[in-house]
């Protein structure tokens, strides 16, 4: 999937919409909440998404999908339950 396809993808979901609340940075959110974090369009193809409520639920997708999914680089706080994934870039079915 390419990073295009993984925005397509995300706006697609009711009531999403862009935003780049940090300069260079676009996210997908509904309403005021951001749900998926793609970084940069010139950057690594990825995609960063909440994992769940605690930091747990967050590593038992890293565990599960250890060569898919890393910590995001901002884990501190409850942006600690989001996991980073380069797989954006690979092909899924």
């Amino acid at each position: 999937m390419t990073r295009d396809e993984m925005l397509t993808y995300c706006l697609a979901k009711p009531g999403a919409w862009p935003d780049q609340p940090w300069e260079g940075d676009e996210v997908v959110k509904v309403g005021s909440r951001i749900f998926a974090f793609l970084g940069s369009p010139d950057g690594e193809a990825r995609v960063g998404v909440k994992c769940g409520p605690s930091r747990e639920a967050a590593d038992e997708w890293l565990h599960r999908f250890p060569d898919d999914a890393r910590p995001s680089p901002t884990s501190a706080g409850p942006a600690g339950t989001r996991c980073g994934s380069t797989a954006a870039s690979r092909t899924t079915s």
